[in-house]
């Protein structure tokens, strides 16, 4: 069953991430595996967001500078750079879609599950990350002050529905 409130599943999510005990012991768990899991799920979380913004602000730059060249010269023909800029992000943005579409297409099919819903993932890369920016932050500002985020009691209700 999924938590009724928002902030129930933040929690829930944020969950499992001391282990710190278990670096550099256990074998391949602590010398690989933690190592990654840490670089993967925490480090490229904490940076994801500043690059979106620098997406944000380029494309803001390009839309400005364009826009004032234009008014100025009265010539409406996009700038070489403008348009490098826009195309090198729409092709990074592209192929990191497609292969993030690739992978999820090799688990349904693995799995025997019917691909229709992996058009949900366009999406997923617009509301759903913006949403775990804010846990994966949330968990490390709980970590560096020393609190810890402990299991809480998460109030199922059985009344979410499905979409």
């Amino acid at each position: 069953m999924a938590p009724a409130a928002g902030g129930l599943a933040d929690r829930e999510r944020a969950r499992g991430a001391g282990h710190r005990d278990a670096l550099g012991r256990y074998g391949w768990f602590g010398r690989v595996t933690l190592p990654s899991l840490w670089l993967f799920q925490i480090g490229y979380q904490v940076l994801s967001p500043l690059i979106d913004l620098q997406i944000v602000l380029t494309l803001l730059r390009v839309g400005t500078t364009y826009f004032s060249t234009a008014i100025v010269t009265r010539e409406w023909r996009p700038m070489p750079q403008a348009v490098e800029a826009c195309a090198g992000i729409a092709t990074l943005f592209v192929f990191f879609f497609l292969l993030e579409l690739l992978g999820a297409l090799v688990a349904y099919r693995l799995d025997r599950e019917r691909t229709r819903s992996l058009w949900w993932l366009f999406w997923q890369r617009f509301v759903y990350r913006q949403i775990m920016y804010v846990v994966a932050l949330q968990s490390i500002v709980r970590a560096m002050a020393g609190r810890r985020a402990g299991w809480g009691k998460l109030e199922r209700r059985g009344n979410a529905r499905a979409a």
